[in-house]
């Protein structure tokens, strides 16, 4: 499978780290990604090129990747989610990007410009999109799905993934019970904290991170709370599974690439960044990974089936309906308390 192929290319990385001998001239690059989120293929390629040795390393929600730069992780590139860029910026703990070194930038659609999280683009640029949903076994499944009201329902006991994160899952209860998914009403949060807590009562679901996708294949659940791409990787090995986008609504995330603040090598980062935004890398990547793409040109490089599957491209209805999420400032400590209330049942 491809996550296996994945991390043996991500051992086979760190161990030319430790080897020393990625790189000729002694640079470094230290990136820091989602799990199973690029091609290593083209960091190989990125290495060749540029003689910089790149130093990769993964996390699995936004919320971990932001405790490591707390505690001082050396990184030079980190791919934030929308909110968490605002909340980075807000906290100054990113980087300028100068442009100068990134004329890639130019592909970016304009309609992932000038975003509420980033406004002026000064700390950011889009990676991939995508939305919030349901992956389910058609085969296990005799009833349309069409809400995330499916995700309590008894009948559905021992048999849902939830997805282990903590804006993500408390979305799925904010949307269902019909209030924003970036809710500042302590009693909508209680509502949607006790909707949580009675699932696990009712349906007993299972929270998860990547390793959903292996286990739901497996036949271990019929649904899971999951990302578009994520989807998109199951169904292409696997034509049981469908996913859909509640029509109670759902987040639209953007995953966009960042430089944290004090990084060592801002300019081989500025390189990086660069490369991962050239069309052929650009579109190279998003096939592997199997996200929607604000790259222009790769957009148009992909086959038509592909610019039509309307699992990574929604149509504006769907579109319409979902949010982006925003930066809670100090109200994230009551979705805190709230998530921990939740899992410690």
């Amino acid at each position: 499978m491809k996550k296996i192929a994945s991390l043996i290319l991500l051992l086979s990385l760190m161990v030319t780290a430790l080897a020393g001998c990625g790189s000729s001239s002694g640079e470094v690059l230290h990136v820091f990604n989602w799990g199973d989120f690029m091609d290593m293929d083209l960091i190989r390629d990125f290495e060749r090129e540029y003689g910089i040795r790149v130093i990769y390393d993964e996390y699995d929600t936004n919320e971990s990747m932001y405790a490591r730069l707390k505690a001082g992780g050396n990184y030079d590139v980190i791919f934030p989610s929308d909110y968490m860029i605002a909340k980075l910026i807000s906290e100054d703990m990113l980087e300028e990007i100068n442009y100068t070194n990134v004329p890639n930038y130019q592909y970016i659609d304009s309609d992932f410009l000038g975003t509420n999280y980033d406004p002026e683009g000064k700390f950011s640029v889009p990676y991939v999109w995508g939305t919030l949903g349901i992956l389910y076994n058609t085969e296990k499944v005799n009833e349309t799905v069409d809400s995330w009201s499916i995700l309590f329902d008894s009948k559905y006991r021992n048999e849902v993934f939830m997805i282990d994160s903590m804006r993500d899952s408390i979305a799925v209860a904010l949307n269902y019970l019909g209030y924003s998914i970036n809710s500042k009403s302590e009693q909508e949060l209680e509502e949607a904290k006790q909707l949580l807590i009675q699932q696990r009562t009712d349906v007993n679901p299972v929270y998860v991170n990547d390793e959903g996708k292996d286990m739901i294949m497996a036949g271990e659940a019929t649904f899971f709370v999951t990302w578009s791409g994520e989807a998109m990787q199951v169904i292409s090995e696997d034509e049981r599974f469908d996913y859909i986008v509640p029509k109670e609504g759902s987040n639209l995330f953007i995953d966009n690439m960042a430089i944290p603040k004090g990084a060592k090598n801002k300019e081989n980062a500025e390189k990086f960044i660069n490369f991962m935004l050239k069309s052929e890398v650009a579109k190279t990547n998003i096939e592997y990974i199997e996200y929607s793409t604000p790259h222009t040109e790769a957009l148009g490089l992909l086959d038509e089936e592909t610019q039509n599957n309307e699992v990574l491209y929604p149509s504006d209805e769907v579109i319409d309906k979902a949010e982006i999420f925003i930066d809670l400032g100090t109200f994230l400590d009551v979705y805190s308390r709230v998530w921990r209330e939740v899992k410690n049942q």
